[in-house]
């Protein structure tokens, strides 16, 4: 086709033996073809050419391959290496964060245990003290005083079983879901013989929603028979206590301590929480301080919402549970 176009046409037969084709097209002066003219040449030495540039090129594509498959190699054991040294990295720091884990952990059951300990011996102190002068009287006493010593006893007992069980708790002995309303309602029971004889009434209400763990409950009972106790204290003569749960969303709990008391001092209500800041002649000031110790153990909080001529508010506020929070009614 080349040569029909008036074009030298080559062409390459590698034999045996190698020949150079060539086709000349020929031509009149006046540039018309007359024909076609075909060549043979000897092509021995290109073909030796051919032969030397072939293994040139194929010793370089294995040498470039090569030196590509080293480096990837060299690139992807490297790689490897640090992967492997990151996992163990990773399988160390994980050993440590979980012992760190469990120290934490045992620290905060620690402190839970100290501050529960603490609770009961600030609770203790004044029933120790009215039986103190029972006995101090040396036998002269009345009926009326021996029920009351009875009383006291019986109290003192009550809240070292009660403490105990809380501990017990602790242990992750036990495991058993409270209702808030079963909560209130044991409230009130244990506040029943501190109400008796005076002029003073306690509500409690709790809507429908998600239960609490025992755990959970116990500590929460102590935090609010504390302040329901300061609540009673705080009335001279007459008065309510209202306790108020509300189930916030998510699933977490609220408890709401109201009195109808005169207020608290305003010099006083900034420092409540701190050990010390006590309002009555004989109180140590770590009621209020315990109280929220053991709130923000339980990853919640105890704050004063109000307080003033009308009355005080304390509001307990608790952490969500972990399950799925049932939507309250």
């Amino acid at each position: 086709q080349a040569a029909a176009r008036g074009e030298v046409a080559t062409g390459f037969n590698p034999g045996p033996p190698p020949r150079l084709e060539l086709v000349l097209p020929l031509r009149t002066g006046s540039g018309e073809s007359i024909g076609l003219a075909g060549l043979e040449l000897d092509a021995t030495g290109l073909a030796a050419e051919y032969t030397r540039l072939d293994r040139s090129l194929a010793e370089q594509g294995w040498r470039a391959f090569t030196a590509l498959g080293g480096a990837m190699v060299l690139v992807l054991s490297f790689a490897f290496w640090r992967l492997e040294r990151l996992h163990r990295m990773i399988l160390e720091r994980s050993a440590r964060l979980e012992r760190a884990n469990r120290e934490l952990s045992l620290a905060a059951t620690t402190s839970a245990v100290g501050t529960v300990a603490a609770h009961l011996i600030h609770g203790l102190r004044n029933p120790l003290t009215a039986l103190q002068q029972f006995v101090s009287q040396n036998g002269r006493t009345d009926a009326m005083d021996q029920a009351d010593a009875t009383a006291t006893a019986r109290r003192m007992q009550t809240m070292i079983d009660d403490v105990v069980r809380v501990l017990r708790d602790e242990q992750g002995l036990t495991a058993f879901e409270v209702g808030a309303g079963e909560l209130c309602a044991e409230l009130e029971r244990r506040l029943r013989p501190l109400l008796a004889g005076r002029p003073l009434r306690i509500e409690t209400r709790a809507p429908t929603g998600p239960p609490l763990d025992n755990r959970t409950a116990n500590l929460a009972l102590l935090v609010l028979e504390n302040l329901v106790q300061n609540a009673a204290q705080a009335i001279r003569s007459s008065g309510l206590i209202r306790v108020d749960g509300r189930c916030q969303p998510g699933g977490a709990w609220s408890f709401r301590v109201s009195d109808d008391g005169g207020g608290l001092d305003p010099a006083v209500a900034g420092r409540l929480f701190t050990p010390q800041a006590s309002t009555k002649p004989d109180g140590t000031g770590l009621g209020l301080a315990l109280s929220r110790q053991l709130a923000r153990h339980l990853g919640g909080d105890l704050r004063l919402e109000e307080t003033g001529p009308g009355g005080t508010t304390f509001v307990l506020e608790l952490a969500a549970p972990e399950n799925e929070p049932v939507a309250a009614e």
